[in-house]
């Protein structure tokens, strides 16, 4: 029987760079962790050629000689999604990489399939626990979350005996998959230009410029943060907010518009699909503080938002509940203040409390920067490659 294991050819010379593909669905090829922490870091090694495949409109393309591939394009609920393993799969046996980094269940099959012809190193990057999300962020019913929970689950034990080394982004991980010990703990944090200057604190005088961001979801409590910014700037008028990101379901989007209906200080640039990363970004350095109001669910409460890295790095307050896992990082830099989002009301002495807090006393440490978890990547790629 003939066998699809990949073989050099005698008379064919060995590539001179390995090949690494990194490979989503729902991620943007241009995806923070994917493209500006992993990719470009494997990049500047100067010893791999880096494809990320995920979530783009452009079938394909080429940034920091990084190529980008697309899985899918349309709403998340489109039927094309089915067609994304298929996607992989074609381009698996095309570009034949030797290394695969998985952030999805999703694309399981495609990768066991994959697996019965060739021969590459693969790594899970846990990005998520899946079946702990769908089990309490409330998005599904039910019975169909524990059905949905269990499906991931499945496909996850089914690919582990292939996977030759776990990524964790979460600290939390470690007692949220006791029975995984081949891991790494690779955090998601900040990869930008370092911000710097004086200890900073508002007045009352000045306006604060604020800003919600990210992924659009009631998970994230994103229309609580819009009524205590409302109560914020009925208290101290002439505030502004911006919220942006990417909201995947429509029902919200309606709530969202009718949340900020009638005050012309809210700005919504709200999408159906992910915006670029750069306009996020870009939307970030333009504001003063970031409204992070997370709903206390087991699948959020342990976990270190990117957010606040990001916001350590660039100086910006951040305005989140008072989780005790946030708190003390938020507490090492005189970050922010702690607000409980999902009160009824909210007195003028909360509301206050940012105009009596001095901010950024202590500058951010390596502890908040990618740059202490990239040679951890580096070396877990490099140990695999050599083998």
């Amino acid at each position: 029987m003939y066998s699809f294991k990949r073989k050099i050819s005698p008379d064919k010379p060995p590539r001179e760079k390995k090949r690494i593909f990194i490979a989503s669905v729902l991620k943007p090829t241009e995806d923070s962790r994917s493209f500006y922490k992993f990719g470009l870091s494997l990049r500047e090694t100067n010893k791999y050629d880096v494809y990320i495949l995920g979530f783009s409109k452009k079938i394909k393309a080429k940034k920091n000689n990084i190529l980008l591939l697309s899985l899918f394009s349309k709403n998340r609920t489109h039927l094309s999604r089915i067609a994304a393993p298929f996607k992989l799969i074609r381009h698996i046996f095309n570009e034949k990489p030797d290394l695969i980094i998985l952030t999805t269940y999703e694309l399981a099959p495609a990768i066991l399939f994959c697996k019965r012809f060739l021969t590459f190193k693969l790594i899970y990057d846990v990005q998520e626990n899946y079946s702990l999300n769908v089990l309490t962020n409330k998005t599904l019913p039910g019975w169909l979350g524990r059905i949905a929970a269990r499906w991931i689950r499945g496909w996850e034990s089914r690919l582990d005996p292939h996977v030759d080394q776990y990524l964790f982004a979460e600290q939390c991980y470690q007692q949220e998959f006791p029975h995984i010990s081949r891991y790494t703990v690779v955090e998601n944090k900040y990869s930008g230009n370092v911000t710097s200057g004086p200890s900073l604190r508002f007045t009352p005088q000045k306006p604060i410029q604020f800003i919600l961001a990210g992924t659009l979801t009631p998970t994230y409590g994103i229309v609580e943060g819009i009524r205590w910014f409302i109560a914020f700037d009925n208290t101290f008028p002439g505030q502004g907010l911006l919220v942006i990101g990417h909201c995947p379901l429509s029902d919200y989007r309606n709530t969202l518009e009718q949340a900020a209906a009638g005050h012309p200080r809210i700005a919504l640039k709200v999408d159906s699909f992910p915006l670029p990363f750069e306009e996020i970004s870009l939307a970030v350095a333009k504001a003063d503080c970031w409204l992070m109001p997370y709903q206390p669910l087991p699948s959020l409460t342990a976990k270190i938002p990117t957010k606040l890295y990001e916001s350590i790095a660039q100086r910006k307050v951040v305005v989140l509940p008072p989780n005790p896992t946030w708190m003390p990082i938020v507490g090492t830099y005189n970050a922010g203040i702690a607000v409980d989002f999902f009160q009824d009301t909210f007195s003028k002495e909360e509301l206050s409390e940012l105009y009596r807090n001095t901010f950024f006393t202590n500058t951010a440490g390596s502890g908040v920067f990618w740059s202490s978890e990239a040679p951890k990547l580096l070396a877990v790629v490099d140990s695999l490659l050599s083998e």
